[in-house]
């Protein structure tokens, strides 16, 4: 897996890592336009917990938490809006 940081990657590590998120960011806007629901039960309400919980985990890579802060454009409106709030919940690095 490349570092969380980001610091020590080569070029190319810089590269794949940007490719790796573009298609995990993809991944993610997919996932929410076909989950998403605002009161989720049932079977669908497992899916979409399990989506959000991946999502949160992936948000907690400060490396990642930049890429997609500085990738929003041209998104699903309503996917943004959820991206920033999760966003908002995170705790901030000291």
């Amino acid at each position: 897996m490349l570092e969380a940081s980001g610091g020590n990657l080569t070029p190319d590590q810089r590269r794949r890592q940007a490719i790796y998120y573009e298609m995990l960011m993809a991944l993610f806007e997919r996932a929410y336009i076909l989950l998403y629901e605002d009161s989720p039960t049932g079977q669908g309400g497992r899916r979409w917990g399990s989506w959000a919980d991946f999502f949160s985990y992936w948000l907690k890579r400060p490396d990642f938490a930049r890429y997609v802060e500085a990738n929003l454009q041209g998104e699903d409106p309503a996917f943004v809006a959820f991206v920033r709030s999760e966003l908002a919940r995170r705790p901030q690095a000291a």
